[in-house]
């Protein structure tokens, strides 16, 4: 008896439900569409909560300069398509031909500072599963947003919900690692596939085999930056002012080891809170430290007010402020004006404004947001 044949026999007598089935099909190799016809066929058992093992999708690792917000959509959406809707495909059972409502939760900051990229998530989305036709489909797929407020604990509140509804069979996001990490246990526990944007390392190295990620991790963001500053740049002496979050402390951590290593002075490591407005305080600390470097791995409403109050305190000029992902968006020049002149950013993939593998998707996706 085959694999296949196996999970089969399994899924008949009840002892795997529709989602270990189809995570455990797709891991064998079988398609989508093959796991959706199975399911079908056999009617697919009742969705129930259960518990798993892992496996990490990662992309390519680049630390080019890239928009953050549209590559990690592109491929949210994309992985999305591929798998999520396909996912919900295959667990549509066909109870004397009536559709099944299958739901696919986009859990991101949909309100707050972080918003415009959590509803850019949702939008994203959106796109990714109406270009499939509904009619042709064996279910009816429901997109439902669910606000995480970029709050570990609204998350943590998020994923409860979503392991208790057997209608919903995959989830885009978390859009933030600080939301994500603590939450994944909730999701893997549920057996519900995660295709998370969230970039810390640590999500995938827990040993869970229903995360896939759509970008690459923070650590090589990290590395990247720090070569770029040390070999480029010529810089040696470095200020880190980090979120205190998962992924800004880990993106400081992350620099700061090869910075140690290729001889640079690291003479300030600072921690700001998100949601914090003034950072002369800190700001006032770090100047006569006279470093050449800011390293921020911020977001960027903390992170544009930092760059405008440096300019502010007479920070000399020629010092050089590199942003992590974070700060890789049009909204650090709205908010810090003049100040942002000569900032730099990284981000976690290639520009898919430049991508001719993604001209289609950028197409569309501009049109129906109304972006630029």
């Amino acid at each position: 008896m085959s694999e296949i044949d196996k999970l089969v026999d399994q899924l008949k007598n009840r002892k795997i439900d529709r989602r270990q089935f189809v995570i455990k099909g797709a891991a064998l190799g079988v398609s989508f569409t093959a796991l959706g016809s199975i399911l079908a066929a056999c009617g697919g058992g009742t969705a129930t909560p259960a518990a798993t093992e892992t496996s990490t999708a990662a992309a390519t690792a680049t630390t080019a300069a890239a928009t953050e917000t549209a590559t990690a959509t592109a491929a949210a959406t994309e992985t999305a398509t591929a798998a999520a809707t396909e996912t919900a495909t295959a667990t549509a059972a066909s109870a004397g031909g009536a559709q099944e409502t299958v739901k696919i939760v986009v859990t991101s900051p949909q309100t707050g500072g972080q918003a415009q990229w959590g509803t850019e998530l949702i939008r994203g989305t959106e796109l990714a599963l109406g270009d499939y036709d509904a009619s042709t489909l064996k279910f009816k797929y429901e997109i439902v947003p669910m606000d995480d407020q970029a709050d570990p604990k609204v998350g943590m509140t998020v994923a409860n919900k979503v392991a208790a509804d057997p209608d919903v069979m995959a989830v885009v996001g978390p859009w933030n690692s600080g939301v994500a990490i603590p939450a994944s246990p909730v999701y893997n526990q549920a057996r519900v596939p995660l295709f998370a944007v969230a970039s810390d390392p640590k999500l995938t190295q827990q040993g869970f085999d229903n995360i896939f990620r759509v970008g690459s991790t923070n650590d090589f963001q990290a590395i990247g930056a720090e070569a770029f500053a040390f070999n480029t740049l010529k810089k040696t002496k470095v200020a880190m002012i980090y979120e205190k979050t998962i992924p800004g402390q880990g993106l400081a951590d992350y620099f700061k080891t090869p910075a140690l290593e290729d001889g640079m002075q690291v003479v300030a490591y600072e921690g700001e809170t998100v949601g914090d407005k003034d950072f002369t305080a800190l700001l006032t600390a770090i100047k006569p430290k006279n470093p050449d470097l800011i390293w921020m791995p911020a977001t960027y409403p903390e992170g544009s007010q930092i760059i405008k109050q440096m300019k502010d305190l007479g920070y000399p000029q020629d010092i050089a402020i590199i942003g992590a992902d974070g700060m890789y968006t049009d909204e650090v020049i709205k908010l810090a004006g003049d100040a942002a002149e000569g900032v730099y950013a990284t981000a976690l993939g290639g520009d898919v404004n430049k991508m001719d593998s993604a001209s289609t998707f950028v197409s569309e996706f501009k049109a129906t947001t109304c972006m630029p």
